[in-house]
């Protein structure tokens, strides 16, 4: 069994990143994914390898002001 972590990160994706995870779909050889993921304090679901997002822990945040749509 094959696992990707943090999607094919190994293969010159960023890591996390939407591209890294597709690719693992569009891979033969990879048969599972591996993602961390946090949940924020209004309760949205980010995936990010580290508790912390622009100096702020992502669990005392809100969504909002992370500005993780900006990636």
């Amino acid at each position: 069994m094959f696992i990707a972590h943090r999607g094919n990160n190994g293969m010159g994706y960023t890591p996390n990143s939407v591209s890294a995870f597709v690719n693992c779909f569009n891979t033969s050889y990879i048969d599972a994914v591996e993602m961390d993921v946090r949940l924020t304090l209004d309760g949205v679901i980010v995936v990010s390898h580290s508790d912390f997002y622009d100096g702020k822990i992502i669990s005392r945040a809100n969504y909002s002001l992370l500005d993780i749509d900006s990636l």
